[in-house]
């Protein structure tokens, strides 16, 4: 995560978010090294870099072990490269069972164009 700036701006401080509702979080993120236009390499590592949003919910224990990912997939829907700037993450988990989460992202330009979006599958430890 040190690789990353990132400025929370969607949902609950993590563990602390209402019980029985879709999880969501999200917020600013770019590159903390600097400038570097943005390409579908990035938009990717950025789709995976905020910490998941099942984190939101107050339903969890505060002892989770992690949720390594078992499947991601994101689909570039903007032009490319893009200018270097903070790209808003929004991240939702609407389902945990079986030991899997599933989480969706949509990663927004300043001026509102949609990126990118992701659908990943976690396993919940």
């Amino acid at each position: 995560h040190e690789r990353y700036e990132q400025r929370s701006a969607i949902g609950p401080r993590l563990f602390e978010g209402a019980r029985g509702l879709e999880a969501a979080t999200g917020g600013w993120i770019r590159l903390a090294e600097g400038a570097r236009p943005l390409d579908a390499a990035l938009l990717v590592a950025f789709a995976d870099a905020w910490p998941p949003a099942v984190f939101a919910s107050s339903d969890l224990p505060m002892a989770v072990g992690g949720v390594p990912t078992v499947d991601l997939t994101v689909h570039i829907r903007a032009s490319l490269p893009q200018p270097d700037d903070f790209v808003l993450a929004v991240f939702r988990t609407r389902e945990v069972a079986g030991g899997f989460l599933e989480e969706d992202g949509e990663l927004w330009s300043r001026s509102g164009r949609l990126l990118a979006h992701s659908r990943q599958l976690g396993v919940f430890l």
